[in-house]
């Protein structure tokens, strides 16, 4: 009797728990994106990772707590297409904040990505990393940057010359 009362009661909770989502997979030309909660967004060019994760904490300010990790916040997942281009969306919603991504693949190969994101009536500070970029896709191209100090050129070096973040 006790098997049979643990099973009812197992698959009430798996009738009652959420669907998951389908995961997002687009592509485009020789453009792949894939996005999977915790982390899991990738973009490919001919199967070689350019972007291989993603994150986002909004925290109470001096990160004296948490207001939404999307490590742990299940997002809404939605894809569609408009004319050629694909379109997915990851909403996450917490009782503190809400943020949503907005992807674009478009058929000439750009990819964009898009960030919303409020403080339910509280302030909050994020930390958002857009992607992880690999290293030796870029490794040897010239870059240009605006910094607080002026604009900056150089090449891309394979490994950073410091580990102290700010040179």
């Amino acid at each position: 009797m006790l098997n049979r009362t643990l099973i009812t009661a197992l698959a009430a909770l798996a009738a009652a728990a959420p669907a998951l989502a389908a995961p997002i997979d687009m592509t485009a030309g020789r453009m792949r994106f894939t996005f999977r909660p915790n982390h899991g967004a990738r973009l490919t060019v001919d199967g070689v990772a350019l972007i291989r994760e993603m994150h986002l904490y909004m925290v109470k300010p001096g990160w004296t707590g948490h207001l939404l990790n999307a490590d742990n916040t299940p997002p809404i997942l939605k894809q569609w297409s408009e004319d050629g281009t694909q379109f997915a969306t990851a909403d996450f919603d917490t009782e503190d904040a809400r943020a949503s991504y907005l992807f674009e693949l478009r058929p000439d190969g750009t990819f964009k990505q898009t960030l919303s994101y409020a403080g339910k009536g509280k302030p909050c500070e994020i930390e958002w990393t857009s992607g992880y970029i690999n290293a030796n896709v870029i490794e040897g191209t010239n870059y240009k940057a605006d910094t607080v100090e002026g604009e900056r050129s150089g090449v891309v070096p394979l490994f950073a010359a410091s580990d102290d973040q700010a040179k």
